[in-house]
């Protein structure tokens, strides 16, 4: 109850975004920015032969939105993000990235198969990023409270709102926070175990060490990072969400 009144107590003037209720927009940011932010959408890299088509995966990607023409702005969606790789011919001038996308593997383009691949895995996000970018929010906008919440029981959710908080650590330093608006941040995350599901280190951990220095103030709720027998896991929560908030 008391982070769903946190609207009403910024004032009428409060600029709000709460995510599901409002999409999101993941194609903000230069092309570097972009390409990274999309990359971590992939499953994690497998090991042994696996490996080539992940790097690959991740290649196309780069070589559509970093390594495409200077004049050309990163895409705003995931289908036009995966109309580039399919026209890869169009898109794609490294001549590297060219001669591996633009091969044949049973009688089909690389970069048709590549295209097809990444819209099974990025189908998740379809609904949370709008093909029209201008309806989506993110850090970038202009805002004085960001509500986000998560399934905790779903891990492509759950890898969301880690890339949500992977962004916020990286946002907090950027030239983007520092130039339009540098006022002190709250951010709470409430059932951070959540993360413990994703392979790798939580996002928060590196976070931690970097924002006091930057005026931002961290709070985790009960359930520490490190609690692998959470409530989270437990079969009967089936409900359970967590929830990520970033109040200026």
């Amino acid at each position: 109850k008391l982070y769903c009144s946190l609207p009403s107590r910024l004032g009428n003037n409060a600029i709000t975004y709460a995510f599901p209720h409002q999409p999101l927009n993941l194609f903000w940011g230069d092309a570097h920015t972009v390409s990274r932010r999309i990359i971590g959408f992939l499953p994690p890299m497998p090991e042994g032969s696996a490996t080539y088509y992940w790097s690959r995966q991740a290649t196309a990607i780069r070589a559509v939105i970093e390594r495409t023409h200077s004049n050309l702005l990163p895409p705003k969606s995931f289908p036009e993000l995966l109309d580039r790789i399919r026209n890869s011919s169009q898109f794609a001038i490294d001549p590297n990235d060219r001669n591996m996308l633009l091969a044949k593997e049973h009688g089909r383009l690389v970069c048709e198969e590549i295209a097809g691949v990444l819209g099974t895995y990025f189908e998740h996000l379809r609904d949370a990023n709008p093909s029209n970018h201008s309806q989506g929010f993110s850090l970038a906008s202009n805002w004085d409270l960001l509500f986000y919440s998560f399934n905790g029981m779903d891990i492509e959710s759950v890898k969301l709102g880690s890339t949500i908080i992977s962004e916020f650590s990286n946002w907090i330093d950027s030239a983007e926070r520092k130039m339009l608006d540098n006022r002190p941040v709250l951010l709470i995350v409430d059932e951070a175990s959540a993360l413990m599901a994703l392979n790798g280190s939580p996002p928060l951990a590196s976070l931690f060490q970097r924002a006091r220095s930057l005026k931002v103030a961290v709070v985790v709720a009960s359930q520490t990072l490190t609690d692998r027998k959470s409530t989270r896991l437990n079969s009967s929560h089936a409900n359970i969400s967590y929830a990520v908030f970033c109040l200026k």
